[in-house]
């Protein structure tokens, strides 16, 4: 019998669980009928597409804000205000927590290219901001799957195709962050592929943003590359409407307009993007099944630049993925598409903050993302272990839900911040470091003999049944294919 499964718009929020879902447990896609999004009007397509243009242009002026805000507040000691970046954990926790908090990926790394475009920081200081910032994006779509939370299958598979982004992530950044902070792989390949100095398409993007951008601030940038040389430090505003503050005011007026235009800019792509895109999706869908993997490669990559957002698309994985329509392993190859083309944005911020080493970081998140595509999702030894603990994991909040906020806190509060204590020890004393170093591994080292030899994993198991049982509902609402 065919099921057909409502796209998200055709919700009624304040409907009861029962009356939005579908039946849970038929086959992957092939009885399944998405039901598309009603067809627009022309001139409500055209609104959004203007929306769209509009935040694209928003987006690019912004970055031009954020970089003269960036040169405003640091010139004059440049030196001294990112020096905990030196510190490449702290650098990978700061772009961590930050991306968590504002669930946006493209946000941190926009930031970030301006902020080096103008030389507030370093290739070297960026780099770790930019791995840590694609750890913590992957927070969102978490915490989305607990929308399907009062079906039991449907939220064990919504975590399971939800946990495939940040443990593709994660492993990602296991493999590159240890790698690029001792040879800085990722760092030199950027550098060898764009060289040095400003890039040529940037005079293109001055010419487009400087008559919005300069009614703000315009910087004189002679007097700017001398006092970064080491000339005393005096205005550097030549005209706009923070003319007549200081230096300080008018970057940190700058940097908070910067700021609030570029979220909203952001917020406006994604949202005209996704009304656009939604009937389209309906029809793409069903077509996954039997498509090679590396067309649904590119299908994710085109989807998230379009969108722009790789939050977005993911989060829109997991309840699909609850509801059946898609499986695990045709989740995955979308995560890696959706990483691929959260890439875009950063380019663009690079070309629009027009200096060379912007595009640095920008390429540095294109590497980091390419590489570990081809070494978590081409080689199959790397995916089956990927599938198989997103699998683990959607077991076990089927049972005890609680387990993903602990996932969640463990992995994006508790350990960061455990990283950083330890750094912080080691530059204290190297002895006290490494003493505990060695308590943390020891600790490490018995919980994994405790499960494995001792017992362990028999008391795990009670544990999951027993939170299991006094959680359990109605058999025919929440088990249909599992005991």
């Amino acid at each position: 019998m065919d099921r057909r499964v409502k796209l998200f718009d055709e919700y009624d929020p304040w409907t009861s669980p029962v009356q939005r879902e579908s039946e849970a447990d038929a086959e992957p896609l092939g009885s399944v009928q998405l039901v598309p999004a009603p067809s627009r009007p022309c001139a409500s397509t055209l609104g959004l597409v203007l929306i769209l243009l509009t935040g694209l242009y928003l987006f690019m002026v912004s970055i031009r804000w954020l970089a003269d805000g960036f040169v405003l507040t640091i010139a004059c000691h440049a030196k001294d205000v990112f020096a905990f970046t030196d510190e490449a954990l702290c650098g990978f926790v700061v772009g961590l927590v930050t991306a968590a908090l504002l669930n946006s990926c493209n946000t941190v790394i926009a930031i970030t290219v301006a902020c080096v475009g103008a030389g507030a920081m370093t290739d070297s200081q960026a780099v770790p901001i930019v791995i840590g910032a694609n750890v913590g994006t992957c927070v969102t779509c978490l915490l989305v799957a607990f929308a399907q939370v009062h079906a039991r299958d449907q939220f064990r598979r919504a975590v399971a195709a939800a946990s495939l982004h940040a443990l593709f992530n994660l492993a990602a950044a296991a493999v590159f962050f240890p790698l690029e902070a001792a040879f800085h792989p990722l760092e030199r390949l950027a550098v060898a592929v764009t060289g040095e100095g400003a890039m040529p398409v940037s005079s293109l993007f001055d010419s487009l943003t400087a008559p919005a951008a300069d009614l703000w601030v315009c910087l004189d940038k002679a007097r700017v590359a001398a006092v970064l040389d080491g000339e005393a430090c005096g205005p550097l505003v030549r005209s706009g409407a923070v003319a007549g503050l200081s230096n300080a005011s008018a970057g940190a007026a700058s940097l908070a307009l910067g700021l609030v235009a570029l979220v909203l800019a952001l917020a406006s792509m994604v949202s005209a993007c996704m009304r656009l895109g939604r009937t389209a999706a309906a029809g793409l869908l069903p077509r996954l099944v039997g498509v090679h993997p590396a067309a649904t490669v590119l299908l994710g990559a085109v989807a998230t630049l379009a969108l722009h957002s790789s939050t977005v698309m993911t989060s829109t994985l997991a309840p699909l993925a609850g509801l059946n329509v898609l499986s695990l392993e045709q989740a995955l190859p979308l995560v890696v598409g959706a990483n691929l083309g959260a890439t875009g944005p950063g380019l663009l911020a690079a070309a629009v903050a027009g200096q060379k080493c912007g595009a640095h970081v920008a390429l540095v998140n294109v590497w980091f993302n390419a590489f570990g595509a081809v070494l978590l999702y081409v080689l199959p030894p790397p995916r089956r272990v990927l599938l198989r603990a997103a699998a683990a994991l959607g077991t076990i909040a089927g049972q005890w839900p609680t387990a993903v906020v602990l996932f969640v806190t463990a992995t994006f509060l508790v350990g960061p911040l455990l990283l950083v204590g330890v750094d912080f020890v080691f530059d204290a004393s190297v002895v006290a470091g490494v003493l505990l170093t060695l308590v943390l591994a020891a600790a490490g080292f018995y919980t994994s003999v405790w499960y494995h030899a001792r017992g362990g994993r028999a008391c795990w198991e009670r544990f999951l049944a027993a939170k299991a049982a006094s959680t359990e509902a109605p058999r025919d609402v929440f088990f249909d294919d599992e005991p």
